[in-house]
């Protein structure tokens, strides 16, 4: 079982949500996009395209702080496709995206396939995966999958190899949990879902304290804060922090509280533990738990 396979969640726009949304609106280009001799000055080895060689359908995969992400079809594959409205102050990290999406190729992260700018916009096409969200599949009781400790401990291989080859590459890449920054699932109070914290993107359940409370920038070490928050949910079935709002957040951290680890399987409650430290510092790295749960589940197959 691939861990992407539950990157991406899907559920109807009606036409009144895709009308009165301004998010939603994806307008044609009046003139000649800027955008374009930027991004092919950053050399990447995909397609720049016109909008006009998309088709968009109304199917919304996910949205969020960052945009909106709609299923499509591009030369006659269905895939997925993330509109990012384009500013003047953004448009340095949209391209940034762009030249870091295209230089990364794993089997479990999804691939990038080709980019559209506008006038008013940028849209990035990326490889469709028929999938569920995790997060639903371990919380809505109307999906009937239900995973087995050695499908978990699957994943969760999967997911720190794929978290660990963003680590090792000589740029510095930026994980942001689930998937890149544009998480958003029914089961979320609106308040949980994906914001902006200083110049981080992403939900904030799974956010690091460091960057919840102070602003500091994303690394590795938050990357394993947000990667053990997935676990503690994948293992327990249970959400990492019993909260409603913000706020709530706000005063578990403030306390320096941790997850309750009761339910994860005895071989990972040691280093999870350690993964929230407040001290990004004693945190274990995310290659420290590939290599525990590989040895786990290499043992297993022995067993």
């Amino acid at each position: 079982m691939s861990s992407r396979v539950f990157s991406n969640a899907s559920f109807q726009a009606t036409k009144d949500q895709l009308s009165n949304n301004n998010n939603y609106i994806f307008k044609k280009p009046q003139e000649k996009q800027v955008l374009h001799e930027k991004i092919n000055a950053l050399n990447v080895s995909i397609n720049i395209i016109q909008e006009e060689n998309l088709e968009f359908s109304n199917s919304i995969l996910g949205q969020g702080a960052q945009g909106v992400v709609r299923k499509g079809k591009y030369l006659g594959s269905e895939v997925a496709i993330k509109s990012i409205v384009t500013t003047k102050n953004e448009n340095k990290n949209l391209l940034r995206e762009i030249k870091i999406l295209d230089e990364i190729k794993h089997p479990n992260i999804i691939t990038l396939m080709a980019v559209c700018p506008t006038v008013t916009q940028c849209h990035i096409v990326i490889e469709f995966f028929e999938s569920n969200l995790l997060h639903e599949i371990l919380f809505d009781s109307n999906i009937e999958l239900k995973l087995d400790i050695a499908s978990k401990s699957s994943i969760a291989f999967q997911l720190c190899e794929a978290v660990s080859y963003l680590h090792q590459q000589p740029q510095r890449f930026i994980v942001k949990m689930c998937d890149l920054g544009l998480s958003k699932s029914s089961l979320l109070s609106e308040t949980l879902e994906s914001t902006i914290v200083g110049r981080c993107a992403g939900t904030l359940l799974y956010m690091a304290s460091e960057i919840l409370m102070h602003s500091k920038v994303a690394n590795e070490a938050t990357d394993v804060w947000s990667v053990a928050c997935t676990l503690v949910e994948l293992f327990t079935a249970k959400k990492v922090w019993n909260v409603k709002n913000a706020f709530d957040i706000t005063k578990i951290l403030l306390k320096h509280d941790t997850p309750n680890l009761e339910g994860l399987p005895i071989f990972l409650r040691d280093d999870l533990k350690n993964c929230f430290s407040y001290k990004a510092e004693e945190r274990p790295m995310i290659s420290d738990l590939l290599d525990l749960l590989r040895l786990h589940n290499e043992f297993s197959l022995r067993s």
